[in-house]
């Protein structure tokens, strides 16, 4: 059954590829240690526009080992030659308790996660996002909004934001397991260049 929706993933990219130029990037191996998993494609980075879960075993645990891909991105044209620049969001203490939100800061988007060393693999050992933004890009976005996964992390699938979104934050609901990703916070990059003086 996993399968058949990571084919049904690659068939839809592939369909829409010359426009978006999105990709899946395989985290399977990455999400199971101390780490990054990141949108990097050869040299280059892009950014997270969603993220696919596999189908739980009757013994799992529920945890981040279960995240198989990330959607991966390119900016918009506009922002594609710029520079990037980029920060590690601190999220040690964000996920650690529930009803609360771990997200970068304001103009920059996710292009990975860091796990930590822990073996339980919850949502509370996402202690890092890799957050990056085009250098041009001003510290504030386009259009965001909030998407609901509280029903998409349930059961694999891949949970994402709109087209011509990106994440920038993830929510974690009433546990500490990967089903309680409730949310995702999504924006679009600006239109405007930051003014330099």
């Amino acid at each position: 059954m996993e399968n058949h929706w990571i084919l049904f993933i690659a068939f839809s990219n592939l369909l829409v590829g010359a426009k978006c130029e999105c990709a899946l990037s395989n985290w399977t191996l990455s999400m199971r240690r101390q780490g990054y998993s990141d949108c990097k494609q050869g040299k280059n980075y892009s950014y997270i526009q969603g993220i696919a879960r596999g189908e739980r075993a009757s013994d799992s645990k529920d945890g981040l080992e279960l995240i198989r891909y990330a959607q991966c991105c390119p900016a918009p044209l506009m922002w594609r030659e710029e520079k990037t620049v980029t920060v590690s969001g601190d999220w040690k203490s964000n996920l650690d308790r529930d009803h609360h939100w771990a997200l970068c800061p304001d103009g920059y988007f996710l292009q990975g996660l860091y796990r930590s060393a822990s073996s339980s693999g919850r949502l509370s050992n996402l202690d890092a996002g890799r957050c990056a933004k085009p250098a041009g890009h001003p510290t504030y976005y386009g259009p965001c909004y909030e998407e609901n996964t509280n029903c998409c992390f349930d059961a694999a699938g891949l949970c994402k934001c709109r087209r011509y979104y990106f994440l920038i934050g993830i929510y974690r609901g009433d546990c500490d397991r990967l089903h309680c990703l409730d949310k995702l916070k999504c924006c679009m990059m600006s239109e405007n260049h930051e003014l330099t003086y």
